[in-house]
């Protein structure tokens, strides 16, 4: 009997660690996330599921919370010792990327094939109370929603950090 009590706290123990584990809200290498903007609830999205290199990404309406569309899903992969992230689509395999590496306010994040060495690609993400704020490695912009993205299809573009801004802060919500 003692033995089974012994058996069922390390499986709890173990159970347990595993849960706090997926509950972690840090960014983590190879893990799917939506975007979620803190402005309005909306999600970084690929427009009609477009495979088109140098498409804009925008904010649209999280089509399914249980079983997300890819277009609304991205993969974080770690850049070296950035301590920065490549976010790339489950739907396209490309890039969130700053259109011609800009380095100007108002430059359009698309989605391009992943380049070797490309800061544009790299984002660093900063922990804003429960969201984050998101940081071109080229730029050193913020990645921000057009029009404080108030509407459905706001384009993203790159953007100085502004304290506080909601349509620059994004939850990360991690999907299977």
């Amino acid at each position: 009997m003692f033995r089974v009590k012994i058996l069922l706290m390390c499986v709890f123990l173990f159970i347990c660690s595993a849960c706090a584990g997926d509950k972690s809200d840090a960014p983590q290498d190879g893990a799917r996330y939506m975007l979620v903007s803190r402005l309005n609830g909306f999600c970084v999205d690929v427009p009609a599921s477009s495979m088109e290199e140098g498409r804009q990404l925008i904010l649209w309406t999280i089509n399914n919370m249980k079983n997300p569309s890819p277009n609304q899903v991205w993969r974080l992969q770690a850049a070296g010792e950035t301590g920065g992230y490549k976010i790339i689509s489950a739907q396209t395999e490309m890039c969130l990327s700053v259109e011609g590496d800009s380095r100007r306010d108002g430059a359009r994040i698309v989605q391009l094939p992943s380049a070797e060495n490309a800061d544009s690609q790299i984002w660093v993400f900063t922990k804003n109370g429960k969201q984050y704020s998101m940081r071109s490695n080229s730029s050193s912009k913020m990645l921000t929603a057009t029009g404080y993205g108030v509407d459905r299809g706001a384009g993203l573009v790159q953007f100085e950090p502004i304290d506080n801004a909601d349509h620059q802060a994004f939850t990360l919500m991690r999907v299977r």
